[in-house]
């Protein structure tokens, strides 16, 4: 799930994908999730190419929209899936921002209570600052008795200095936070 918060390197993920595997990173993203897990993922996948910037309206529409789509009986997943998907990084950042001045509520903690499983995580990690999620994921991948090679070359690999300080630095400041001892505690 690296590729969640890093969409603008997605164009060069999927041509890369493509050469290497032979086969679409869709085709097996299709083939190999289900349910609102795939829909996201499909979602993401297939937004390539737009920039959306969000106004403080159209943000505020988007807030508002999570807030019913989840205080309701049964939660509007599609709804979910669409606003979050549809967003950059820092639009997400800015409407976590909008959804506590209206409701002064945590979304994180909405979304997490509404949601489950692989599509929580999902919706979860592409809710967090790129960044923090770097960090997060260097975490998980040294925490245990064995190590995530594959995570920590994927993530160390391909940040440039600047991008790499900042992960160490969150990464620091974050390892003895709550969010870091499993994924569905992520504030």
């Amino acid at each position: 799930m690296n590729f969640l918060c890093y969409q603008k390197d997605l164009p060069v993920i999927k041509g890369r994908y493509r050469r290497v595997y032979e086969r679409t990173l869709r085709q097996d993203v299709e083939g190999d999730t289900s349910g609102d897990y795939r829909a996201t993922l499909l979602k993401i996948i297939d937004k390539v190419g737009e920039v959306e910037d969000t106004s403080v309206i159209e943000e505020e529409e988007d807030a508002k929209q999570l807030y019913k789509a989840m205080h309701r009986v049964g939660t509007d997943e599609d709804t979910v899936i669409r606003i979050v998907t549809k967003n950059s990084n820092a639009d997400r950042q800015k409407l976590k921002a909008r959804y506590q001045e209206l409701y002064k509520q945590d979304l994180m903690k909405d979304l997490r209570s509404e949601l489950s499983g692989d599509f929580e995580d999902t919706i979860v990690a592409m809710m967090m600052p790129a960044v923090d999620y770097d960090a997060f994921c260097l975490y998980e991948a040294m925490k245990g008795l064995k190590t995530d090679k594959a995570t920590l070359i994927g993530i160390i690999c391909t940040k440039n200095n600047d991008q790499m300080e900042a992960v160490k630095q969150i990464y620091k400041q974050s390892k003895n936070r709550i969010y870091l001892l499993s994924f569905s505690d992520v504030i």
